[in-house]
């Protein structure tokens, strides 16, 4: 089984590598050779995607400047590239040079933004507004390139306005993997909110429901109800949560 210390070497030098790998518009060198010590000068928008999703879950793991910077950069440039549509409501992208956007490039990027979004970092709230839309967007065109038997559709392409009818097995995964993190996420929150609130946590359960409201959405309904029913001797009901607590044995000092 492999040390932690040797893990996290690991990562270190990963983590680097994907930083210096890219290149100043945002985006990523394509490949290097190990063996001839050269770089492969080629391109492709999933790979692209997938580096930044890389990105994202190194910042999640151990968030630091460099990192962040890098993620951002990454962002803009597809931010760029992002346009309005097929459909009213999703967003899409217009990679360089290529007449199609993939499935699979859109949820890595979707997936890269869940990454940021849940990192343990602080992060300015006009942004987070901005990336949750960029990200809502991305998710609502993922639906849209749904096909009748369920798969995503593996590209969709701009001069024809049309997306194939060929799925891939790749980007329903990675189109799955973004659509259910999203709803895993929310609904961690409405948990955490109703269980903090049941507990008299208040601070907590505010941030929690703050956070909710920057997705978009409406806090669970909150109610309180206090433990009513005859008491052990020595317990009382906390003014906070209304649940009844044992007593202390002695005074606290």
């Amino acid at each position: 089984m492999p040390r932690p210390e040797l893990l996290e070497q690991a990562f270190a030098a990963g983590s680097s590598f994907l930083v210096r790998w890219q290149l100043p518009e945002g985006n990523f060198r394509y490949m290097y050779d190990w063996i001839t010590g050269t770089w492969v000068e080629d391109d492709h928008q999933v790979r692209q995607a997938g580096s930044l999703w890389g990105i994202g879950t190194c910042y999640r793991y151990k968030p630091d400047e460099a990192t962040r910077a890098a993620l951002d950069k990454g962002l803009q440039f597809w931010f760029r590239n992002t346009i309005p549509g097929p459909a009213e409501g999703p967003l899409s992208m217009r990679y360089p040079g290529d007449p199609t956007i993939h499935s699979g490039s859109v949820a890595l990027v979707a997936l890269a933004i869940i990454e940021y979004l849940e990192a343990d970092a602080p992060m300015d709230k006009a942004y987070r507004t901005e990336l949750n839309q960029k990200l809502d967007g991305y998710l609502a065109f993922l639906q849209w390139l749904q096909l009748p038997d369920g798969h995503i559709a593996r590209d969709f392409h701009h001069g024809r306005s049309k997306r194939s009818p060929r799925s891939s097995p790749y980007y329903d995964g990675e189109s799955l993997l973004a659509l259910g993190k999203k709803t895993e996420a929310i609904e961690l929150l409405e948990a955490s909110i109703l269980l903090a609130h049941d507990r008299g946590e208040f601070m907590p359960r505010d941030a929690m429901c703050d956070l909710l409201k920057e997705y978009g959405i409406e806090p669970p309904v909150l109610t309180s109800t206090e433990d009513t029913d005859a008491i052990e001797a020595g317990a009382f009901v906390c003014k906070r949560c209304r649940k009844a607590r044992p007593g202390l044995d002695e005074p606290p000092f």
